[in-house]
């Protein structure tokens, strides 16, 4: 799969050599369709289609091999073999081959625009909708984000960073919202998430699921699951005309946690949530972009980076989010709602769910730990809203450094003030007089 295993942890003189032989590759996939039956997965077609227009590109500066042309005896070998397997990423409700005739009758189209317009990464989302509109590409394929995975270091530990940002004309941020608590990813892709099963509220407000990851459709004794305990926090940000949801995770803490196996030792990462230009939740589009850190123990992160962008996790993040929503039909589903209930008690430092003495009491209303919780949130709220004004100035070109200095000094004052309005609040008598 990766031939020249340009792996830093492994010596050059080890590396495996292999020519080119673009030619070679074609007639193994195509041997694959016609012998075997075997489609290549959405994620799979949309990295060969960026692997033909890359070589295409390269070789219309370097030749190297040849270009598929028409000679005198109709179509040769490079011609037909190309034609063959880029109409496999055609549209899926036409037949093969009425794909494989519209991709024969623009080939040339095609070969000139990957030679000519596919000039870098940059590049591909215009061309992947440029041949979409050509009717040679399907909407699924061109639609997988690149997969440009990165490694860091998070607490000593070399770790993969995967980014996605992705978007829905058919969803609307209160659809992706029902279906996206960890709760219920279970439901979103059970091929992956086996089990999540809810360990309760802890103190600080963050929630806790025991997550069970693997193929869940191989027996276990084969193919273990890998038992993660995560926290996670959900955050909603109501500013004028933009409505945001945050999903947040991480390693439950302290790490280790003993419900675990141990074998996940960083994973933490966010699922941001937005509406489209028109500020409604109830309609589309609706925008996302996610982060996801993790380190495996006994995998590398170099290796793992190859394998989270041979696995798809962009159009995998995008099924699991966009697919539930659109199948969710709302009440008696079995999903779990983004608003928690406030009746929910915390669990105790060191007390089991369900377990031991009585729990305490939620804060009543009138309590300083309300007081304090509200005025944070008021404070966050206010903040958020003022970042999103900054995002959208960034966006357009226009921001300007008074921009970013008259946000600072009010940050500032925040910081500054909020302290003396919180004591000024809690000494403020309330209800019977407490």
């Amino acid at each position: 799969m990766f031939p020249r295993g340009n792996d830093p942890e492994v010596p050059e003189n080890q590396w495996p050599r292999t020519e080119a032989n673009p030619i070679g590759a074609l007639r193994e996939v195509n041997g694959d369709r016609t012998e075997h039956n075997v489609r290549p997965s959405v994620p799979e077609l949309s990295r060969l289609m960026y692997g033909i227009g890359a070589v295409i590109h390269l070789n219309s500066v370097v030749p190297t091999w040849p270009l598929p042309t028409r000679d005198s005896h109709g179509e040769d070998e490079t011609r037909a073999l190309l034609a063959d397997v880029i109409a496999l990423a055609g549209p899926p409700d036409t037949s093969f081959d009425s794909n494989r005739q519209i991709v024969g009758e623009r080939l040339d189209e095609v070969v000139d625009m990957f030679a000519t317009r596919f000039t870098g990464w940059r590049a591909w989302y215009d061309v992947a909708r440029e041949l979409n509109r050509m009717g040679v590409l399907s909407g699924e394929v061109a639609s997988v984000p690149l997969c440009l995975p990165s490694v860091v270091t998070v607490d000593g530990i070399e770790s993969v960073v995967i980014d996605a940002e992705l978007s829905s004309n058919k969803v609307s941020l209160n659809a992706l919202k029902a279906v996206v608590d960890p709760r219920n990813w279970q439901r979103d892709c059970p091929s992956f998430f086996c089990e999540m099963d809810y360990k309760g509220l802890r103190t600080d407000g963050w929630r806790r699921v025991l997550e069970y990851v693997g193929f869940c459709d191989v027996d276990p004794h084969i193919s273990p699951r890998l038992r993660t305990m995560l926290k996670f926090y959900k955050t909603t940000v109501n500013g004028p005309g933009r409505y945001e949801a945050r999903l947040d995770y991480d390693l439950n803490d302290p790490v280790p946690d003993k419900a675990g196996d141990g074998k996940i030792t960083v994973d933490r990462g966010f699922i941001n949530m937005w509406t489209g230009p028109t500020g409604d939740p109830t309609r589309p589009p609706v925008y996302v972009r996610t982060r996801k850190v993790a380190h495996i123990e006994g995998l590398r992160p170099y290796t793992m980076k190859r394998f989270v962008c041979a696995m798809g996790y962009g159009f995998v993040v995008a099924e699991m989010l966009f697919g539930s929503a659109l199948d969710y039909k709302g009440g008696g589903t079995g999903y779990t709602p983004w608003e928690d209930p406030s009746s929910e008690v915390p669990e105790q430092p060191g007390q089991q769910q369900g377990q031991g003495t009585p729990q305490k009491k939620p804060p009543s209303d009138n309590s300083v730990a309300s007081t304090a919780i509200s005025m944070v949130a008021d404070c966050v709220q206010e903040l958020s809203v003022k970042q999103f004004d900054l995002a959208d100035k960034w966006l357009a070109g226009q921001l300007t450094v008074a921009d970013l200095t008259q946000f600072s000094a009010e940050v500032g004052a925040r910081i500054a003030s909020d302290p003396w309005k919180f004591l000024q609040a809690i000494s403020q008598p309330k209800g019977d007089g407490k």
